[in-house]
């Protein structure tokens, strides 16, 4: 796939994220505002996070807006575009669960593949 790492380029990129100690804290930041139903301040804590090439914080904004906990004109789009931003590092649950968006919707073409994705990259 154009625009996916290897799986060693892929490890090392997580490795060597000289922003992952921010980022976490960060991630921190918006889980405990999360938690005390601050939904579009924890977005804003996770997009930090995310543009920091944090996974968790992909997921937990997919998370967001898959549940329309934060406003968007086109949530599920929205949902998919944070969990595709985890294929690139080979991430299993983002691709899993984009096979799942995709059979609400009935594509049933897009699902194997993100299934099959997730699968490959063990």
């Amino acid at each position: 796939d154009k625009g996916v790492l290897t799986n060693d380029q892929a490890k090392g990129l997580r490795l060597n994220n000289p922003y992952e100690e921010t980022a976490k804290n960060i991630l921190s930041e918006g889980e405990i505002l999360e938690s005390s139903k601050k939904y579009n301040e924890a977005a804003e804590k996770y997009k930090q996070a995310s543009s920091m090439g944090n996974v968790i914080a992909n997921r937990k904004l997919a998370f967001l807006f898959e549940k329309l906990l934060i406003p968007a004109e086109h949530p599920i789009n929205m949902a998919m575009m944070y969990y595709r931003r985890n294929l690139i590092y080979k991430d299993q649950i983002s691709a899993f669960n984009l096979g799942v968006l995709c059979t609400q919707f009935r594509n049933y073409y897009g699902a194997a593949r993100y299934f099959y994705i997730g699968l490959i990259e063990v």
